[in-house]
């Protein structure tokens, strides 16, 4: 009952905050949607150039299990810019994405920069941007509301006493889950709202190739020489994870198809590499399948997850992950579960949001996320007091 008390309180005072926000937004935002388009320009041959930018910036507060449950505010966001030259047969870009979190750094970084050329072969990208497998892959991820839901922005408020027990925290493959199962204790990961893994080792200088669609079909390559080369990024890499993965492949095969109202997509994805600077340490060898089928405003997604003994001497990995998403209107819900077992230690989480689209480009929300975890017997720990908890976030996401 007190527990419920103070969730109440917390979403009290936390929309008498967002409501400050939210009236000064709608003074600054126009009716109409904002344009994305800074400047285009016709060459003599017939070229066109264009410049253009997207992101958003997320206004959020929350509160989590915690003796005082104290208030915390914060501000997220990030920027793309994309320089394109096009004709009717190709086209070529420059993307540069830039991000700040307050609670991490006031300051901007450089978080993903390639180039890409596409033609009737494909599409072919140079440089530090998702592998294959990520950006193919389907599951819970793609349909979660609120804040994010089990991969989302949650995560980076949790806090245990687990000591050196490490877990697999949300549903991706090694490399994007930072190369290696997390301890809670490090917490040393900032996530955003739209966030689709940690921001570390996914993000090396990398090449890929994705075929056009075909017969409703996409297939994905992707090839890393070096996990810690990754270019302007460099300062966001994860320190701390000292294994260093060479000649990472990741592929991805995927599957869209209609059936007048009923939508089905389906992919399986993986990733192999090979571990230069530790002893007894197996290769990376991870794969994901999973599907969201969609029906009217009704959507279901599943996954699955195998890190096998993934840059591990002789410890296993698995995931699994559920969820359901309803949209009408402006109003849109989720409810996601995420189960994992790395080494006899288990995670889970279940996450309900809710979210209601304000304007064209502007989106409140508001999230309720349980947690637990449950450590293997056979390493003699003393579960902690703190062994499960929740997590309330609330906000509003402007998108530009």
């Amino acid at each position: 009952m007190q527990q419920q008390f103070y969730i109440f309180y917390y979403i009290f005072n936390c929309q008498i905050f967002l409501c400050r926000i939210f009236f000064c937004l709608l003074l600054l935002l126009p009716n109409h949607s904002m344009a994305k388009n800074i400047f285009n320009k016709q060459l003599n041959n017939g070229d066109y150039i264009y410049l253009s930018s997207d992101g958003f910036i997320n206004f959020s507060a929350t509160t989590q299990q915690h003796p005082n449950h104290q208030l915390q505010t914060g501000i997220d966001g990030s920027a793309w810019l994309h320089l394109q030259k096009t004709n009717s047969n190709n086209k070529f870009g420059f993307n540069l994405k830039i991000e700040s979190n307050q609670q991490h750094s006031p300051l901007l970084i450089i978080d993903q920069a390639y180039i890409s050329y596409k033609n009737h072969l494909g599409t072919f990208e140079l440089g530090n941007y998702f592998p294959a497998n990520q950006q193919l892959k389907q599951g819970p991820s793609k349909i979660t509301r609120g804040a994010g839901g089990i991969n989302g922005k949650y995560l980076q408020y949790i806090k245990t006493n687990s000591n050196d027990n490490a877990f697999i925290l949300l549903p991706q493959s090694p490399i994007a889950h930072g190369s290696e199962a997390m301890n809670f204790q490090q917490n040393n990961f900032v996530r955003s709202i739209k966030d689709n893994s940690f921001d570390r080792n996914e993000d090396a200088n990398k090449i890929s190739y994705y075929t056009n669609k075909n017969n409703n079909l996409q297939a994905g390559f992707s090839y890393t020489a070096n996990s810690k080369k990754s270019g302007l990024t460099n300062s966001n890499i994860n320190k701390n994870n000292t294994a260093t993965i060479a000649n990472i492949i990741s592929i991805g095969l995927a599957y869209d198809q209609d059936f007048d109202n009923l939508n089905i997509k389906l992919a399986t994805t993986g990733e192999k590499g090979k571990v230069l600077n530790r002893q007894q340490m197996h290769d990376l060898s991870s794969y994901d399948i999973g599907g969201v089928i969609s029906y009217f405003g009704i959507k279901i997604a599943k996954s699955y997850g195998s890190w096998g003994k993934s840059l591990q001497s002789t410890k296993s990995g698995k995931y699994n992950s559920n969820a359901i998403a309803y949209n009408i209107g402006p109003f849109a819900a989720s409810i996601s579960n995420f189960n994992s077992n790395f080494a006899n230690n288990k995670y889970y989480a279940t996450s309900l949001g809710l979210d209601y689209k304000i304007k064209k480009n502007l989106l409140s929300y508001i999230e309720y996320t349980n947690f637990g975890f449950k450590i293997s017997k056979s390493q003699n720990s003393i579960t902690s007091a703190k062994d499960h908890g929740f997590v309330v976030l609330t906000g509003i996401l402007f998108n530009f």
